[in-house]
């Protein structure tokens, strides 16, 4: 919740894709349904910049033809202006669960464990350039308050 705006993920049975709805919980009116990853969506978080995660699990992964890179289960909302992000990798991961999403307070920086990875992302949705290596498979991250 953001507001007075409710926000609902989940996948349509038989659906190839996945829907995100804005719920007015004044008015008790919903947006139109966006498409999304599809999959079993366990992790919602905001950011402080008005960027809204959306993950899932089990979902449809799919390959862009004109770069050859993968779309998996992250994707990420700008809710200023409703612009739709979904960060791709190359081919070479093929694991694509989205296990944990941990904006940091005080900074435009959210930490995704995606597919046993762990990705860091800026305030715009983008990868930052510094990626760190995690030996093993990632699954959880938190931040712990000072």
């Amino acid at each position: 919740m953001n507001g007075s705006n409710l926000y609902v993920a989940g996948t349509p049975v038989g659906s190839s894709s996945g829907t995100l709805q804005t719920i007015n919980t004044t008015s008790l009116t919903a947006s139109s349904p966006m498409s999304i990853s599809n999959g079993f969506h366990r992790n919602m978080r905001f950011t402080s910049n008005n960027h809204l995660y959306v993950g899932s699990v089990a979902c449809t992964p799919s390959k862009n033809a004109s770069t050859g890179m993968i779309r998996g289960c992250l994707s990420i909302l700008d809710t200023g202006t409703g612009a739709l992000q979904f960060p791709e990798f190359p081919p070479l991961r093929t694991s694509f669960d989205v296990t944990a999403i941990q904006p940091i307070s005080g900074r435009t920086v959210v930490y995704v464990c995606e597919g046993g990875e762990l990705d860091i992302f800026d305030g715009t949705g983008a990868f930052t350039p510094n990626q760190v290596d995690v030996v093993g498979k990632a699954t959880d991250v938190v931040m712990i308050d000072p």
